[in-house]
């Protein structure tokens, strides 16, 4: 099983936009995500986000380009200071390869959990809007497997 970890793309500041959607500079940045992961073929069923704005807009966004049009699936446990244990162990019994659009510190947080088994200290940072992919080998260990960081 593949586990695709993507941090949202920019957002507007609180002050200019309480909801903070994906500036024009986000959505730009999480559609050329988008094309890159097209490029690798990948492919994923669901996509699941936080139901945070900035977190469901990149998920459209990378959802538009993949193949396959996944799912987009409002999974609760997402939210930027949840703690990532209850969804490393739903990622435990999971067969298919998929996709979560959210926040830090929680990804960073579930990243560590995973391949360390517990959340620090936190083995990758994910800038906007970045993608780390880790993968379940035959004795239920996570490795990293390969990381797209950000391109200023």
């Amino acid at each position: 099983m593949k586990l695709y970890v993507v941090r949202h793309a920019q957002a507007a500041d609180e002050n200019d936009d309480p909801q903070r959607h994906l500036t024009r500079k986000g959505r730009k940045d999480a559609r050329a995500l988008g094309k890159r992961l097209k490029k690798e073929k990948l492919k994923v069923k669901r996509i699941w986000h936080s139901g945070i704005a900035r977190a469901v807009e990149t998920a459209e966004e990378l959802a538009s380009k993949l193949r396959g049009r996944p799912k987009l699936v409002k999974h609760p446990g997402l939210a930027p200071d949840d703690s990532p244990v209850k969804i490393a162990r739903s990622l435990a019994t999971s067969r298919d390869d998929v996709m979560i659009v959210g926040h830090e510190p929680f990804l960073s947080r579930l990243v560590s959990q995973l391949v360390l088994s517990r959340t620090t200290p936190v083995i990758v940072l994910l800038r906007k809007p970045s993608i780390v992919c880790l993968e379940r080998d035959d004795d239920a260990s996570w490795v990293i497997h390969w990381m797209l960081p950000v391109r200023t």
